[in-house]
């Protein structure tokens, strides 16, 4: 699983690792790697996707999770993704093993599940149009690179802007409204200030 920096570190008070865990679980189920897996949108409820982890107990560096609704990807792969995920946002020693509260949370997928067997197969001509109209396979709207590239140009295109009319009101002031607008963009106006027998925005 891979984890953006932004998703690094979870801060554990080691008197009290418990809710440090519980939200290491809560970046897990959230990050991208692990929430395509399980039912955390309508449209895949709606598909019979209600799989989800669930926090049981931490005894020692031992964290016990438990595997609860109906999956469509392999349970033991899901329940390895989010433990991995785990034990790299949290720091080391916090967690040394992660193990499941039944075995028998680990057994069936798509392919072997009761929950699925009245659910309608899609049909590779059916994913690929679905694809061509800009939905994925639970119905959600896709961003092709075309689309990609517009939003980024456009947000480009905006920041561009702001940056010339930000160029286009200093260029208007005068000398000193210049280096005043500078100086508190840097974070230094606070170190020039009147009076003390020096000039107006000169340092006392």
């Amino acid at each position: 699983t891979t984890i953006k920096k932004a998703e690094l570190k979870v801060n554990v008070d080691p008197a009290n690792v418990e809710p440090g865990i519980k939200e290491a679980l809560l970046k897990a189920r959230e990050s991208e790697a692990i929430a395509k897996y399980l039912g955390t949108s309508e449209s895949k409820i709606r598909a019979g996707i209600t799989g989800d982890v669930e926090f049981v107990s931490i005894q020692g560096g031992t964290l016990t999770l438990r595997l609860v609704g109906n999956f469509w990807h392999n349970r033991q792969m899901v329940f390895d993704e989010v433990g991995t995920f785990i034990k790299k946002v949290l720091p080391d020693g916090i967690v040394s093993e992660v193990v499941i509260e039944d075995p028998q949370q680990l057994n069936g997928f798509a392919e072997t599940s009761n929950a699925f067997k009245d659910q309608r197969q899609i049909t590779v001509e059916e994913l690929r149009a679905r694809e061509a109209k800009g939905k994925d396979i639970y119905g959600n709207k896709l961003e092709g690179p075309a689309a990609e590239f517009k939003r980024k140009k456009i947000a480009a295109s905006q920041k561009y802007k702001a940056e010339m009319e930000k160029r286009r009101e200093l260029g208007q002031a005068d000398q000193g409204e210049q280096l005043q607008a500078i100086l508190e963009e840097q974070g230094l106006a606070g170190l020039f200030k009147e009076g003390g027998g020096g000039e107006a925005g000169q340092p006392r």
